[in-house]
């Protein structure tokens, strides 16, 4: 798969949640470019957002791609400086993820986890989407 067939052509599919009508507001932090498996990767700040969308109920994110650094021998990145295998990186995401998989609206892909589709065959995204039983489309999604 190249970048180039993640583009929405035609009619994007739309993802529906109802949420509690008791909300007054809504607030949406996305999660995207978190790339853990980067050395310079801020497990603080990762963990901090993580902590206040578990905590605060009218709040949700979605997941917009390179949740991991996923270096591999043919990639540009540091494959001998990251932290863990693209598959550790993958268990770690669902792993700190799973306390608000119920807060997560939907998942697409990036060009991290790309690269490892496109020389293995293994979405990682999708990996972590079904792990946290959210939806999931690689080119993206209206919600």
């Amino acid at each position: 798969m190249e970048i180039e067939d993640l583009i929405i052509t035609g009619e994007p599919i739309f993802y529906a949640h109802t949420l509690s009508p008791e909300f007054k507001k809504l607030r949406i932090k996305p999660l995207s470019d978190v790339h853990y498996g980067n050395p310079l990767f801020s497990k603080k700040h990762f963990l901090g957002v993580v902590a206040s969308i578990k905590v605060e109920p009218n709040v949700f994110t979605f997941l917009n791609g390179d949740m991991c650094e996923s270096s591999i021998k043919t990639s540009k990145g540091e494959i001998y400086k990251q932290v863990g295998s693209p598959q550790d990186q993958r268990d770690w995401i669902i792993e700190q993820l799973y306390p608000i998989k119920d807060r997560i609206l939907g998942v697409t892909t990036g060009n991290h986890e790309v690269r490892i589709w496109n020389e293995v065959g293994v979405d990682i995204t999708k990996d972590i989407a079904e792990a946290l039983g959210v939806p999931y489309r690689p080119s993206g999604m209206l919600l």
